[in-house]
């Protein structure tokens, strides 16, 4: 019988160290304060750090799992510091998603959306970001009065989109561009980027389904695995059988 190994390598959340830049001296704009609570809650208060993006300068990033850059600063303290970043970034400041100088190069179309009310995405890609979602699934991501950006036109060739506006293909979310990925200018991402379809005071809209979302975002941006799923366990349950028949066979 054929020897098989299955190494499974896991980081935890509670190791993964966090910084999340916004607008002000500390996380008072917007929802930031909302979005920093909510990392120190999944992540551990010691494992995330708070920046402001106009004092910040590139390299500050080095040594975390993953940058959050919220949408509370100015696109200008953003532009041209960590567009060639080796730390993984998930940005929500719609401005550097485009395809100008010293922004991120993976989707020149981000329209707003706060006229909506509930808005409602439709999954269509399975993916860790989407776990606990089908395909085809309608799922609402906030209620009430809240502001969205879609990803449109001119999508970075190395992309993904994992969702669209309900009832319109075009309007794209949760769109992701693994290290290695070609961006629009045709250079590699040197790192993950996702770039998330929320603005300033977004997240305090959320619904528990938008958070979800939102939280498995940085899990996989941060290479946090989740827990063993159904596949792995399943796959261990049968080396448990055939380490078994392997035994049975020694004794006989």
């Amino acid at each position: 019988m054929a020897l098989i190994v299955v190494i499974i390598s896991t980081a935890s959340a509670d190791a993964t160290t966090i910084l999340f830049g916004g607008g002000q001296a500390g996380p008072t704009q917007g929802a930031d304060a909302a979005v920093f609570a909510y990392l120190q809650d999944r992540y551990g208060a010691a494992n995330v750090t708070y920046i402001q993006t106009s004092a910040a300068v590139a390299g500050d990033e080095t040594g975390f799992d993953v940058f959050v850059i919220s949408s509370t600063p100015g696109s200008g303290t953003i532009r041209n510091k960590w567009h060639d970043s080796a730390t993984p970034i998930l940005n929500w400041e719609e401005a550097v998603a485009d395809n100008g100088a010293g922004e991120f190069m993976i989707t020149a179309g981000r329209p707003k959306d706060n006229v909506a009310t509930d808005h409602v995405i439709t999954i269509t890609d399975n993916h860790l970001i989407t776990a606990g979602f089908a395909i085809g699934q309608d799922v609402t991501i906030t209620t009430g009065q809240a502001e969205v950006w879609w990803s449109t036109e001119q999508q970075a060739p190395g992309s993904l989109s994992l969702a669209h506006e309900m009832g319109d293909p075009s309007r794209l979310f949760l769109t992701i561009v693994d290290e290695g990925g070609e961006l629009n200018d045709g250079s590699l991402a040197p790192a993950r980027r996702m770039m998330l379809g929320m603005t300033d005071s977004t997240f305090n809209a959320f619904t528990d389904d938008g958070r979800q979302l939102f939280g498995q975002a940085v899990d996989w941006t941060a290479f946090v695995i989740p827990e063993p799923s159904t596949f792995v366990l399943a796959a261990l349950g049968l080396l448990g059988m055939a380490g078994g028949v392997w035994r049975r066979r020694r004794r006989d």
